[in-house]
């Protein structure tokens, strides 16, 4: 019985800690691409995309964006056509921003980076009011894009 007893306790631990293991977001993948408008003296930039997958039925908010220690502004967008879309446990989401090379940036929103991390970004976001951080190891470069 004894036995019995501490093999219960002991798959209870396991269970518990797998649970508490599971992320409310998954990054799939993070690339940049270089763009070069089709316009004669158009602009040129980067675009950041980091697509992740919502794992948790918990009310999830994506709070901040750095690359490296700058922090900016970036959109989330939905890979359906409901609007207004609610953030739900399955959605696949596109995080992006589009830097405009030769602009002056008033892109840093002054947001001090809150944890010192080692990768290419960082994405701060909150799930059922708690804060979590997420770190993008690096961005995979796709083929530039030139326009026409």
């Amino acid at each position: 019985m004894k036995s019995v007893t501490l093999i219960f306790c002991f798959i209870s631990v396991l269970y518990i800690s797998a649970q508490k293991k599971q992320l409310p977001v998954k990054i799939i993948e993070a690339t940049y691409q270089t763009w070069v408008s089709g316009a004669p003296g158009g602009r040129t930039g980067i675009k950041y995309s980091i697509k992740v997958y919502i794992s948790t039925h918990k009310k999830i908010e994506f709070q901040n964006f750095w690359l490296g220690k700058e922090n900016l502004p970036f959109d989330v967008e939905f890979f359906s056509l409901d609007i207004p879309k609610k953030i739900q446990q399955g959605d696949t989401l596109l995080l992006t921003y589009n830097k405009i090379n030769g602009e002056r940036s008033e892109n840093d929103r002054g947001k001090r980076l809150p944890i010192n991390y080692k990768g290419a970004g960082l994405i701060e976001l909150t799930a059922d009011n708690k804060t979590r951080y997420f770190i993008v190891k690096m961005f995979r470069q796709l083929q530039s894009l030139r326009g026409q």
